[in-house]
This record gives C-alpha cells, sequence and structure tokens, in this order.
C-alpha cells in the first residue's frame, strides 16, 4: 500500500467518523431539548395555573370589600393571598425568562460545535477529493 493511499484510507476514516459524530449529537440534542421543554411546560403550566388561579379566586373579593368600604378580616386574608400568588407569578415569569436566556446561550455555544463539525467534514473532503486527483 502506498503513503497516499493510507492517508486517504485515514482521511476517509475520519470524515467517516466526524459524520457519524455529528448525526449522533444531533438526535441525542434533540431528544434532550425534547425531554426538557416537556417537563419544564408541564411543570410551569401548573404553577402558574395554580398561581394564577389564586390571584383571581381572591382578587374579587378584595376588590369588592374595598369598593363597598368593608374592611374586615376577610379582607385582609384576601388581599394577603392575592398579593402572595401576584408575587410568586412574577419570580415564576422571571424563572422562565432567565431559563429562555440561558438556553439562548447554550445553544449558541452548540451551534458554534456545529460548525466546527461541519467545517472538519468539508475539509476532510476537499483533502480526499485533492489526494483522488
Amino acid at each position: 500500500m502506498s503513503d497516499i493511499s493510507k492517508r486517504e484510507d485515514i482521511v476517509q476514516y475520519e470524515l467517516e467518523a466526524l459524520k457519524e459524530v455529528q448525526a449522533k449529537l444531533s438526535e441525542s440534542k434533540k431528544e434532550q431539548i425534547r425531554r426538557f421543554d416537556l417537563l419544564q411546560g408541564t411543570v410551569l403550566g401548573l404553577t402558574l395555573g395554580i398561581l394564577g388561579h389564586l390571584f383571581a379566586q381572591f382578587l374579587y373579593p378584595a376588590v369588592e370589600a374595598f369598593l363597598l368600604g368593608e374592611y374586615g378580616p376577610a379582607f385582609a386574608g384576601n388581599l394577603i393571598i392575592c398579593m402572595i400568588s401576584l408575587v410568586m407569578l412574577v419570580c415564576v415569569a422571571v424563572y422562565l425568562y432567565r431559563q429562555l436566556k440561558k438556553r439562548e446561550s447554550t445553544s449558541e455555544l452548540s451551534k458554534r460545535s456545529e460548525d466546527v463539525l461541519d467545517y472538519a467534514i468539508k475539509r476532510r473532503q476537499n483533502n480526499l477529493q485533492k489526494t483522488k486527483e
């Protein structure tokens, strides 16, 4: 076997390995994102739904008591629960916003990795074509 054919075999092997790595990383990344999105969507949906329901349920009696001028113990309790649920809603919304920003920065990093793999594959293909010519 000549030195050129050995080099072609090595480049071909590297090319196939890089393509396999790229395919497996892409599949793994999509599956991981899908599972995370499903779990996060379920948890945040339940949390926001429950807190939103508490907010709406206790807001009406608090506003009604405020408009009628009846400031009894029920008014204070309704107002406290309403405010706590509103604060929790804002906290969960901020948490969701931070998670989305974090995911964007991680996807940029993985996008760079994909670009590097694409470049390596193209370079190997060009080297293989040059050595065949």
